[in-house]
């Protein structure tokens, strides 16, 4: 009988990391990296176990963000710094990241702003 041999999972120690939260309307991607920008482990709702529309519930985005502070525990995260880029605002990680005990040292909003607007109409014939 062949005998299955587990992998132990080499888990990174990142005391210092930034938190990237691409947030879309359809699903919302959480990234660790460490401070040179080497990811250390990404979450989504989807990943949480949501399909189809239930990716954009604020319910998903909870689990997604439980799951995520689990995993910044392994790492030993002690000062994480946050980037948001996208449209909906996650209410929810600011008090879930308050209540965890990591200490939050900066928040900012990385959304690009639409410019050029869409194209005009044809001229109309007379």
């Amino acid at each position: 009988m062949a005998k299955i041999i587990k992998k132990k999972k080499h888990i990174t120690k990142v005391p210092n990391a930034v938190l990237y939260v691409n947030s879309r309307p359809n699903n919302t991607i959480l990234s660790l990296a460490s401070t040179n920008g080497n990811v250390v482990s990404q979450v989504s709702c989807g990943s949480a176990g949501f399909k189809n529309c239930k990716k954009s519930s604020p319910y998903a985005l909870k689990q997604a963000i439980n799951i995520m502070l689990s995993k910044m525990t392994d790492h030993l995260v002690q000062i994480l710094s946050v980037i948001i880029r996208g449209i909906n605002m996650p209410v929810d990680l600011f008090t879930m990241l308050q209540k965890s005990g990591i200490q939050v040292t900066s928040i900012e909003y990385d959304t690009c702003i639409a410019y050029g607007g869409t194209r005009q109409p044809r001229m109309r014939r007379t």
